[in-house]
C-alpha cells in the first residue's frame, strides 16, 4: 500500500507553521506479520528562521502492526543559507 499523505500550513499562528497526516500500511512485513493499517500525525514549530523542531505520533489502526503507539521528536537547523547564489543565476538570462 502506497503512503496518503497530507499537510497544511497554518496561517496566523505565530510558531505552530505546520500538520501533517499521513495514512499507510503493508499488505505482508514479512511472513510472520500479516498486513497492517497506520497513520501518522505531526506538527512543526519554527522557533527561529533556522530552527524548526517537529513532534507526532503513529498510532496502528489495526491488530496486526508490528506497532500500536509510537511518538518521535526532532529539529532541523540550517547552519548555512547555500542556495542564494543558485537562485540569482537561474534569474540572469
Amino acid at each position: 500500500m502506497r503512503p496518503w499523505s497530507g499537510n497544511r500550513l497554518l496561517p496566523g499562528c505565530r510558531r505552530l507553521n505546520g500538520l501533517t497526516g499521513e495514512l499507510s500500511g503493508d499488505t505482508r512485513l514479512n511472513n510472520s506479520t500479516p498486513g497492517f493499517i497506520s497513520n501518522l500525525w505531526a506538527v512543526n514549530c519554527a522557533f527561529t528562521p533556522r530552527l524548526v523542531v517537529d513532534a507526532g505520533m503513529g498510532t496502528a489502526l489495526t491488530p496486526d502492526a508490528p506497532f500500536h503507539k509510537r511518538f518521535f521528536v526532532g529539529f532541523v537547523y540550517s547552519l548555512a543559507e547555500v542556495y542564494p547564489g543558485i537562485r540569482r543565476s537561474l534569474k540572469t538570462p
